[in-house]
C-alpha cells in the first residue's frame, strides 16, 4: 500500500485547505483547466472546484489530501490571477511556500524539505510534462526520484504497472 511521502506535509496541506475553505470545496472530473474557467466558476458559484482525476499515485497517498492540495494551489491561481502556464505555476509555488513559512516558519529542516517536495510536485512534474508530453502517472515515484536525482526522474517513464 502506498504511503505518504511526508505524513506531516499531508497534515499541513489539510490544515491550510481547512483555513482557506472552511465550508469546503468541490471535486469533479469536469473541473476548470484554465485561469479563466477557474475564475468564472468561483465568481459564479462562490465555490472552488478541483479536478478529481490522477489522484491514485500521488505523494499524499490519499485522494482527499491531494484534493486539498489542488484547492490550495488553485486558490493562489485564482486570488493572484496567475495563469496556468510555467511562470504562473512558479508564482503559485512561491505563494504556497510563503504560506508554509507563515504558518510553520522557514528556518527548520522539515519546512525546507516541504519546499523541495512542493518544487518537485509542481515544477518538476511540469518540466517532465514539457519533456515527455504528459504528466507522470506515478507521481509519487517521480517526486521521490526527483528529490534525489532530477535528471533520472525526468528521463524515466513513470507509468503505473497494471
Amino acid at each position: 500500500m502506498l504511503q505518504p511521502l511526508d505524513k506531516k506535509l499531508n497534515i499541513a496541506v489539510q490544515h491550510i485547505a481547512s483555513k482557506l475553505f472552511p465550508k469546503g470545496f468541490d471535486v469533479s472530473e469536469n473541473a476548470p483547466n484554465t485561469l479563466e474557467g477557474l475564475c468564472h466558476h468561483i465568481n459564479s458559484t462562490g465555490r472552488m472546484l478541483v479536478w478529481s482525476g490522477a489522484s491514485d499515485h500521488t505523494i499524499f497517498a490519499d485522494k482527499e489530501t491531494n484534493y486539498c492540495f489542488r484547492a490550495w494551489h488553485d486558490f493562489h491561481h485564482w486570488k493572484h490571477k496567475f495563469a496556468f502556464d510555467e511562470f504562473g505555476e512558479f508564482k503559485t509555488l512561491r505563494k504556497q511556500i510563503w504560506d508554509i513559512w507563515h504558518l510553520f516558519g522557514h528556518f527548520n529542516e522539515q519546512v525546507q524539505r516541504w519546499e523541495k517536495i512542493l518544487d518537485a510536485e509542481i515544477m518538476g512534474q511540469l518540466r517532465y510534462e514539457q519533456e515527455q508530453g504528459h504528466f507522470p502517472e506515478n507521481q509519487h515515484g517521480f517526486v521521490e526520484q526527483y528529490l534525489t536525482d532530477k535528471g533520472l526522474a525526468l528521463s524515466k517513464k513513470w507509468e503505473i504497472a497494471v
